[in-house]
């Protein structure tokens, strides 16, 4: 008969004895209601996390929108100035040329005018103007003058600006004179625009000649 093993014996007994529980059953259930109440908590967090989350993508799909709809809408505002400031550029064109074209024909006229004068001339002689009669222009230098007697009337001149007026007598002729300059200079003064190469020199002579005072 063979002898029985004491350590076998009591692991055999170990397998065959039921599990005995090591904490009371009221304990097991309480931390099991923990348990739950916490996975409950942490749910419900998830799910608000969640809400928050499509809160946040919503706004920032609204923010998306606006910024799209604003940067269309500074588009089309770029494009309407830039049409305006074409439109005004090319205004602003038609204005210079038509200025020029006006400049140009009273030069033409001038001339004419004077060369009709000048093929029934009695007498030519020089003249200088020292003041405009305004006191809001000071001569700077003396303005050399033409003055054209003929049998009709007298024509002051000056040629460098295709100016000239006339009158029964040399003065007469020269205060319409001095008037053109003014007029002359406050007209090429006044636009805003570019002046053509003749109405620029005439400028450029003006300036060398007359001043703008405090009176």
């Amino acid at each position: 008969m063979l002898e029985k093993n004491p350590w076998l014996t009591k692991k055999i007994e170990e397998q065959e004895s039921p599990e005995i529980l090591t904490k009371p059953l009221p304990q097991i259930l309480d931390e099991m209601e923990a348990n739950i109440r916490a996975a409950a908590v942490a749910a419900k967090k998830a799910e608000e996390s969640a809400m928050a989350a499509r809160g946040a993508a919503g706004a920032a799909n609204t923010a998306s929108t606006e910024a799209a709809k604003r940067a269309e809408e500074a588009h089309l505002a770029g494009e309407s100035a830039a049409a305006k400031a074409t439109q005004s550029a090319s205004d602003a064109a038609s204005k210079a040329e038509a200025t020029a074209k006006a400049a140009k024909n009273v030069a033409e006229k001038a001339a004419n005018r004077a060369n009709e004068i000048l093929e029934n001339e009695s007498r030519i002689y020089n003249a200088t103007i020292h003041e405009l009669n305004n006191p809001k222009y000071s001569v700077i230098i003396p303005i050399q003058i033409v003055i054209v007697e003929s049998e009709d009337e007298i024509v002051a001149r000056i040629p460098e600006l295709n100016l000239y007026a006339t009158g029964d007598t040399d003065t007469e002729a020269i205060l319409g004179l001095k008037q053109e300059i003014i007029e002359l200079y406050e007209e090429l003064n006044s636009t805003d625009n570019k002046l053509g190469p003749l109405p620029q020199s005439w400028l450029n002579t003006l300036n060398k000649l007359i001043v703008i005072t405090d009176g």
